[in-house]
């Protein structure tokens, strides 16, 4: 019994700092009498025990107040993704400013460094707010920025059909000889398409009218 204790006080003494006992193949660090766990699980624990910032959210009236200007939206008949665009641009205006106070709001919005067009979106979507929670303000405009459009040529258009794959060789190519948006082009289904004619309906994004464009057949090598 002596000789185990005088090795135990020889390992843990200041003249032997490096020396650690050792049970099996693990090695404990300080001692072992008062840490009886390996070191991981015990800063684990105390990492969990922490305490930690609260995330900032938004305010439960604004929070209501931007769900209640949904609900309108969907009332009056606008699309998903004009509600979902909409519900995304609120929110990224309420994490930077108090929505309930419309000179926050344009100050916002002015300051921002985007393009006038994105910030007429947000002027547009806060708007819809301001309308549906009794809220007034003096709605701001900006002037959009026209540019001409970067138009591919048509032996640009055709290398990048023959270098992909079939799947996207038959998207470009129905892109490229249809004129459709590609927002058109994934909401087209089986029954749109008529092999017979070869005509291909299409549901318009912006003015949801039903259209018909004229296909050339062609087959896909294997």
């Amino acid at each position: 019994m002596l000789a185990k204790q005088s090795s135990r006080i020889e390992l843990n003494s200041d003249e032997n700092p490096q020396k650690l006992p050792v049970f099996g193949k693990e090695a404990w660090w300080g001692r072992g009498d008062l840490n009886p766990g390996p070191r991981t699980p015990q800063a684990r624990i105390l990492d969990q025990a922490r305490p930690r910032p609260q995330q900032p959210g938004l305010r439960p009236s604004v929070k209501g107040n931007i769900v209640r200007t949904l609900f309108k939206l969907k009332n009056l008949g606008r699309a998903e993704g004009t509600i979902k665009a909409t519900a995304n641009r609120l929110k990224h205006l309420a994490k930077h400013c108090d929505l309930d106070d419309p000179e926050d709001v344009k100050n916002f919005i002015a300051n921002k460094k985007c393009a006038n067009s994105y910030k007429n979106e947000f002027v547009k979507v806060y708007d819809h707010y301001v309308k549906t929670n009794g809220l007034t303000w003096v709605k701001p405009k900006y002037r959009y920025e026209r540019k001409l459009p970067r138009i591919p040529i048509t032996e640009g258009i055709d290398k990048i059909i023959a270098s992909a794959s079939q799947k996207y060789a038959t998207i470009f190519t129905l892109l490229k000889e249809t004129g459709i948006m590609a927002y058109e082009l994934h909401n087209v289904t089986l029954r749109d398409i008529d092999l017979e004619k070869g005509t291909l309906y299409i549901q318009g994004f912006k003015t949801m009218l039903v259209g018909c464009s004229s296909l050339r057949l062609r087959r896909w090598p294997c």
